[in-house]
């Protein structure tokens, strides 16, 4: 049985790299940077709610949103932009770290199992989720029931 210690040391974090372009260029009014964080809170929230249906289609527990992964998946797609112009899409950063290493840096430290999907370019949340469910090696990831927290 899992306990709130082993299940916090379980994770998903789903890099999305969507919408990120109008997170990076500073908008015009208070307002339009309300609207559009409102628009990409609502967005992460939508992919989290999408994955989850594919884990309940299986049988396998829900995902749980995670701040800290959330803020490491974020940096990682701001770095993807800002710093690696040449359309750069893997999974280690502009300094060389991996998604281990940037889960720490930004506070997850009592992982024991991890997975990342990385989904470059602009997209939906329904095409990001259709796009790994097709790939095996993202479904897999998706779909593994020791996985309990994600962060887009």
């Amino acid at each position: 049985m899992d306990t709130p210690f082993t299940m916090r040391g379980r994770l998903l974090c789903i890099a999305l790299l969507a919408g990120l372009a109008a997170l990076v260029f500073p908008a015009p009014s208070v307002v339009a940077q309300s609207s559009s964080s409102d628009r990409f809170l609502a967005e992460e929230a939508q992919a989290v709610y999408l994955a989850n249906l594919e884990r309940a289609a299986v049988g396998v527990p829900p995902l749980r949103w995670n701040r800290e992964l959330t803020l490491a998946a974020r940096a990682f797609s701001y770095d993807a932009v800002v710093n690696r112009p040449d359309g750069y899409c893997g999974h280690e950063d502009s300094i060389g770290r991996g998604p281990g290493e940037r889960m720490a840096a930004y506070g997850y430290v009592n992982m024991t199992t991890w997975a990342e999907n990385v989904l470059c370019g602009m997209a939906t949340p329904a095409s990001a989720i259709g796009a790994w469910m097709r790939s095996d090696g993202h479904r897999t990831a998706m779909l593994d029931p020791t996985l309990r927290e994600i962060g887009l």
